[in-house]
């Protein structure tokens, strides 16, 4: 299959190529503000824990430390066009957000039995929500343009 023809053509010095499929470029860059607002939330764990006088480090703490920097990498390759494929990326970007989506639901269902302030509750959904369609968004994206995306890459050749 070949790149797409409404790709814009990118001038390198041997002529022109074509450009990475858009979906696969917004992908990229949809994983990577997941990435960096991961390391963001490590910040606003951290620092009220420390203020505080608690342990800053807690499973949570790294568990968003871990896929902040897997998906800052992720992203990384992805917009610079050195992953080989979109295929493993998109899938477990797929598995995430349907497991975001799923914690949002049991927030949103079963938070009254937790005994949790109702609007720390629906802070927390919200942003279960937001990140599983993030995941969820970059992971159909990076299947729509899996196969120009490979497409684009043999045609380029390999990494320089």
């Amino acid at each position: 299959m070949t790149p797409r023809d409404d790709d814009v053509p990118i001038l390198e010095p041997g002529g022109p190529r074509r450009s990475m499929p858009a979906a696969v470029l917004w992908a990229g860059i949809l994983w990577i503000v997941y990435g960096v607002l991961q390391l963001i939330s490590i910040l606003l764990a951290v620092i009220p824990a420390v203020q505080a006088g608690q342990s800053p480090v807690t499973p949570q703490t790294g568990c968003s430390l871990l896929f902040g920097i897997a998906f800052l990498f992720v992203g990384y390759q992805t917009v610079t066009g050195t992953a080989k494929d979109t295929l493993g990326n998109a899938i477990g970007s797929l598995i995430l957000g349907l497991l975001a989506a799923l914690l949002a639901v049991m927030i949103l269902a079963g938070g009254q039995q937790l005994q949790i302030d109702p609007r720390v509750r629906l802070a927390a959904a919200i942003s279960a929500g937001l990140s599983a369609t993030l995941l969820i968004v970059a992971g159909v994206l990076a299947l729509a343009g899996r196969a120009d995306y490979r497409a684009w890459r043999s045609a380029r050749g390999p990494y320089r």
